[in-house]
Formats: C-alpha cells, structure tokens, sequence
C-alpha cells in the first residue's frame, strides 16, 4: 500500500476511533484499548519496543525483564491513547473535572502567575512524553491564554 493510502486509512481510522470512544462510557473505552495493547505483543509494534529496550537497555536488562517492561509501555500507551481520545472529542459535561483529575499543578505554577500578573509572558518548553496536551489544555483551563506550536506534517492527514 502507498505511503499516502497508507496515511490516509489511518487518518480515517483515527477519526471512527474518537467517534466511537465518544460514544462509549469511558471505562469500556479504556479497557477495549487495554485490550488491544495485550494483543499488541504479537505484532511488529512488540518488536519494535523490545528493539528499543535492548538498545537502551540490553546490558543492563534481561530479556524478561525486557519483555515485562514492554508490557508497561503498551499499556501506558493504551492509557495515553484514551485521554488523547477524550481530549479529541473536547469538553462534555464533566471535562473539566475529568481534566482535573489528571493534571495537578505544582508549586511552580505561581511563578507562571507572578510573571503574567507583571505583563510578561512565558515559555514553557517540555519533552514529547506522555500526554503533554493535557497540560496545555489544563493550563488554559487555568485561564492562561498560549498556543502549542508544532510541526503539521503535510503529507500526513492524522
């Protein structure tokens, strides 16, 4: 299959899966995703973390130490999948409190606030690990007006 199609199908993909995530209480969508990060081991998505983990980690790590940390990521991934998913469908009835059970800020968020509340303004730079949107998000909530400036790829619809 071209690259584009290929692009292209997972785009669409992605789009039924946030349709179908919003239709569904979040628990089961959760647990479908689960689910599928189990079954995850027998595709080339398993070969590919337990290549990265021997590479980082090969002589330090066992092979089934390997594999069980491999475990953690698919699941932690399926969790971060979910909360992209509910993210991606915006704000229900109970968003913001939904936000707030899986943002807390630290005692860092004031200095953010001294340096609004003197007109400056702020640069918040983070590492591409788990879900950073939550926190752009959450630091909207929060009344903090910013954007998130990232690369749209453009052969790349998802």
């Amino acid at each position: 299959m071209a690259e584009s199609k290929r692009r292209h199908l997972r785009a669409q993909v992605l789009r039924k899966l946030i349709d179908l995530g919003g239709r569904a209480p979040e628990p089961l969508t959760r647990g479908a995703l689960e689910l599928l990060a189990r079954a995850a081991r027998f595709t080339r998505i398993q070969a590919q973390i337990e290549s990265n983990l021997e590479f980082v980690l090969g002589r330090e790590m066992d092979l089934n130490a390997r594999r069980k940390l491999a475990a953690s990521i698919r699941k932690h991934g399926a969790r971060q999948f979910a909360e992209w998913m509910r993210l991606a469908r915006g704000p229900a009835g109970s968003g913001q409190a939904w936000l707030e059970q899986r943002v807390q800020f630290d005692t860092s968020l004031k200095k953010l606030e001294t340096l609004v509340e003197a007109g400056r303004g702020a640069i918040i730079v983070t590492a591409h690990l788990g879900n950073w949107e939550l926190l752009a998000t959450a630091l909207r909530n929060y009344g903090f007006a910013g954007a998130v400036v990232g690369l749209q790829r453009s052969n790349d619809p998802a």
